[in-house]
């Protein structure tokens, strides 16, 4: 069982930048987030520039919703819009033992999926209340 003085480096609460990569020939995508983690359970929103042909050029939020427990993450992405190309996407990572680096798996419907990577924004790691 971790300690006290673990779980609170891996308290996510605060404001992170990321990207995530495509399995296919397609430039990274750079994000931000603001998650909530309050014992474990996180919540959040995500902003990034649309990349695919159909959202191109389009700022999109989504919500996040979902669990760490230890150094391991997982949520669901869901998009405020309904976009053409998905709506939710299942992410799953690990925490780096500092807590400022999240580096998994994202996936949606079909079998897509690929890599990302998040990292704490210096000097925002506040706990929201």
């Amino acid at each position: 069982m971790p300690t006290r003085e673990i779980e609170s480096a891996l308290n996510l609460s605060g404001e992170w930048t990321g990207a995530f990569s495509y399995p296919i020939r397609r430039p990274t995508v750079a994000f931000t987030a603001r998650l909530i983690d309050e014992d474990g359970w996180l919540s959040g929103v995500t902003e990034e520039q649309g990349s695919s042909p159909a959202v191109r050029g389009f700022l999109m939020g989504a919500t996040l919703q979902g669990r760490r427990t230890g150094d391991r993450v997982s949520w669901l992405k869901v998009y405020d819009k309904i976009w053409k190309t998905h709506y939710s996407v299942a992410y799953e990572g690990v925490v780096s033992a500092d807590g400022q680096e999240i580096v998994g798996r994202w996936s949606i419907p079909r079998g897509r999926s690929g890599a990302f990577v998040m990292n704490r924004r210096p000097g925002l790691t506040s706990t929201f209340s």
